[in-house]
């Protein structure tokens, strides 16, 4: 395959560039590649940091060649640690405190994905599927945090993250 990325963070880039992929410092949007390039383009957590939302996803959808696949992954807005945090800000009488872009700004629904992604010049047949993430170097006390959480979710059905992947129209 032949990779190219982008990434705010020098010390990401240059990571990157030691295992020989070409990836330059730049935000998003406002990537360097030119539009119709790719015949995949993801964005893996990056969505949740993102201010102008339709400004991304069009620049997103828009590096993909017509007929590519567009993948965005993000946390969900449905997992038990976002729900608990909504939860505890409401029986306290709290607003919940203001969001920064380096923070997560939104988080999605699987269907808000899917619409962004279709607005954006997608097909609609796009898929969504949630999965978890799991690090292998995780303290005890976030192992137990976590699994407690990743335990409600898969009893509601949920998770903590949902990757959607939908084809730019032709």
């Amino acid at each position: 395959f032949d990779t190219h990325g982008c990434d705010l963070s020098p010390k990401a880039v240059a990571w990157c560039r030691s295992r020989g992929h070409d990836v330059v410092v730049s935000g998003f949007p406002g990537s360097p590649f030119p539009p119709d390039r790719f015949d995949v383009v993801c964005a893996m957590q990056f969505i949740e940091h993102t201010i102008d939302l339709q400004r991304f996803a069009a620049e997103l959808v828009g590096l993909a060649k017509p007929g590519g696949i567009v993948i965005v992954a993000t946390e969900s807005i449905w997992m038990a640690q976002a729900r608990f945090d909504r939860f505890s800000h409401w029986i306290r009488g709290v607003s919940q405190r203001f969001r920064s872009s380096h923070d997560h700004t939104l988080l999605f629904e699987p269907g808000h994905v899917r619409r962004v992604l279709q607005q954006a010049g997608c097909d609609r047949a796009v898929s969504t599927k949630y999965t978890q993430q799991i690090d292998a170097r995780e303290s005890l006390h976030w192992k137990l945090y976590k699994g407690t959480m990743r335990l409600i979710d898969r009893l509601t059905g949920s998770a903590e993250c949902h990757v959607t992947v939908a084809w730019k129209r032709q």
